[in-house]
């Protein structure tokens, strides 16, 4: 069955987030964004070219972006689906992450 991983950076990236969202507008958005990310991670899975290589954010090939908000998702293929790489504001500066 094909399903997505996460890095522990995503993991930080995700969690910074929904800290963040929490702390600012409640815990039901946060809920609410949450769900939004989980969506896009299962609608990856199933296509996973969705997304768009941006070698002005990765020298890898192998990574694809996709938008959630106003934040990025990096993620690339891997034998049982996807592999979540980073979950960041898409704003920051994607170039210094050790994608």
């Amino acid at each position: 069955m094909s399903r997505y991983t996460l890095s522990a950076e995503a993991r930080r990236g995700l969690q910074s987030i929904i800290d963040y969202v929490e702390r600012e507008f409640g815990s039901m958005v946060a809920d609410e964004v949450l769900a939004h990310f989980e969506v896009a991670f299962d609608r990856l899975v199933r296509r996973p070219m969705l997304g768009r290589s941006r070698t002005d954010l990765s020298k890898d090939r192998s990574l694809r972006f996709w938008c959630v908000g106003p934040s990025l998702i990096a993620y690339r293929r891997s034998p049982n689906g996807i592999e979540i790489a980073a979950i960041a504001r898409a704003e920051q500066d994607w170039s210094r992450r050790p994608l």
